[in-house]
């Protein structure tokens, strides 16, 4: 047929796109943030040493009047530090 595409994948989940590039079907365009472990493995590679600003996030969500509560706390601390303890997100931290 003239003028038909041909076919392809496309996702709106980073985790199902990497997945394809991974699989070596493609390619991908991911947090290296959350893909820091494959990009450092080799198994992934960031051409460019450049990553897209984004203003969201993620939100830890419980009730107010909870806060206090000690899993809770406790939960909230662990991730804090450990988000801060990823060298990934040092690295890339002022532009995303």
């Amino acid at each position: 047929r003239e003028g038909a595409q041909a076919p392809r994948l496309a996702a709106d989940a980073q985790s199902v796109e990497v997945a394809t590039a991974l699989a070596g079907q493609g390619l991908a365009l991911g947090s290296p943030i959350f893909f820091a472990p494959d990009i450092a493995a080799g198994r992934l590679v960031q051409p460019f040493d450049i990553a897209p600003r984004y203003g969201g996030g993620y939100w830890l969500a419980y009730p107010e009047e909870r806060r206090r509560v000690r899993k809770i706390a406790a939960f909230r601390d662990w991730l804090l530090d450990a988000v801060a303890a990823d060298p990934a997100v040092a690295r890339y931290r002022d532009i995303v």
